[in-house]
């Protein structure tokens, strides 16, 4: 008798950012996720103020390294990381073959949660990926602060949400 295995994995990602007006932005900085994990960055047992940069990414068969140390903002802001609890990627592309490399920035490569800093993760047509760190977080630094997404010679879109101090 064959076995049946089925599987239901559920993940709210919900991010509030007030701006400097203090007044709620919806969606936050142009946060683009819409994925219904509750992960409280502001609170106990890791009380930070907290900031978020996120963007919907068009890639056209070229790679694109995101300094986190200067990531400009939808308001005309600047997000200057020092530390990252949380990066999600989603890769929106609808062909088989379609990935998207993580990691491996020619200089400066943030990669704290890869073995070496010459890592790369592939995330499949499809596919979603967390990386967290809600005890401590990831230094950003001068040496630690390039994230490269690399989409081979396709082109597709991705959505990125970066959370940290």
């Amino acid at each position: 008798m064959a076995r049946t295995v089925t599987a239901d994995v559920t993940m709210t990602l919900n991010v509030n950012d007030s701006d400097t007006q203090n007044t709620l932005a919806i969606g936050g900085d142009g946060c683009q996720i819409g994925e219904a994990v509750t992960l409280n960055y502001g609170a106990s047992p890791n009380p930070v103020t907290s900031r978020q940069w996120s963007s919907l990414i068009t890639f056209a068969g070229v790679a694109q390294t995101f300094d986190m140390t200067n990531l400009a903002g939808l308001r005309g802001d600047v997000e200057n990381f020092s530390v990252v609890y949380l990066i999600y990627l989603y890769n929106l592309a609808t062909a088989t073959g379609y990935t998207l490399k993580v990691g491996n920035a020619v200089a400066n490569p943030f990669s704290a949660f890869f073995d070496a800093a010459t890592d790369v993760y592939t995330l499949p047509m499809g596919s979603r990926m967390l990386f967290e760190n809600h005890d401590t977080g990831w230094t950003v630094d001068a040496t630690h602060k390039n994230l490269k997404l690399d989409p081979g010679a396709n082109t597709f879109t991705a959505k990125i949400l970066i959370v940290g101090v």
